[in-house]
């Protein structure tokens, strides 16, 4: 399982796999907030281990 998570350095916006459907779309939305705000976008990606049921 993956958890993705794109976050501005300037003003704390930021958009995770949690609250959206896809990696794509997090991305998607930074680069709108990029282009909207000109602020700079970071990225986290945390892959966890998929627990044996």
């Amino acid at each position: 399982m993956e958890y993705f998570r794109n976050y501005c350095i300037e003003c704390g916006w930021e958009a995770t796999t949690e609250e959206h459907w896809s990696r794509q779309e997090v991305s998607e939305l930074a680069v709108e907030h990029h282009c909207e705000r000109g602020h700079r976008i970071e990225s986290l990606a945390i892959e966890y281990p998929v627990a044996n049921a």
